[in-house]
């Protein structure tokens, strides 16, 4: 089995399995607790990101549907202000009560993301009822081996702390942990080109 980049007609699909794999996620239910909220944000949220992940060919799904890697190249482009303003608008709009901990946690992480060229894995999902069957690894083997052979590190921010030892397992190394609040923290981790 291998991956293959999704296409648009599979982007609902896509979205419905983030938010499935991502609904007891510590990190995401910290920023919107409510269980309805989380319904619609959560849709609306994943939507966006896979359609913009699709456009650019970054959105790696298995064979069956059954997990997705969203990723990030290394040359974004940044953002005009005002482009900066109506995606914040967007997110705001999105999470409604619950942006302001939604920044909290993105200005906690700031200084963790390198500063020189690399490959960002934003998400990466397995269905609940599929897990452990490998297709986490099959999602993600691609982009590994091509950010190898560009000698580019790969960045990641972990919200769960019993994934760790799944992206270690890949060659990513813990570079800290990053306290939210008494309860809740994230682990940035890095992983360096491979031979």
């Amino acid at each position: 089995m291998s991956a293959r980049v999704l296409s648009q007609i599979e982007v609902d699909a896509a979205t419905s399995l983030l938010v499935r794999a991502f609904t007891p996620d510590p990190g995401f239910r910290f920023i919107v607790p409510d269980n309805d909220q989380w319904a619609r944000a959560a849709a609306d949220f994943f939507r966006r990101v896979v359609a913009r992940a699709d456009k650019q060919g970054l959105c790696l799904v298995d064979s069956t549907l059954n997990a997705v890697s969203v990723w990030e190249p290394p040359a974004v482009a940044t953002s005009s202000p005002l482009k900066a303003l109506f995606e914040l608008f967007q997110l705001g709009w999105i999470l409604r009560g619950n942006l302001g901990r939604a920044l909290s946690i993105q200005r906690r992480m700031q200084g963790y993301r390198p500063q020189r060229p690399h490959w960002y894995l934003a998400y990466i999902a397995t269905d609940p009822d599929t897990r452990r069957r490998g297709l986490g690894s099959i999602v993600m083997r691609p982009m590994l081996e091509h950010a190898d052979q560009a000698q580019l590190p790969i960045y990641l921010e972990c919200s769960n702390i019993s994934n760790i030892p799944f992206y270690t397992s890949h060659g990513f190394t813990l570079i800290a942990e990053v306290s939210i609040t008494t309860s809740h923290a994230y682990w940035p981790m890095i992983r360096e080109p491979q031979t």
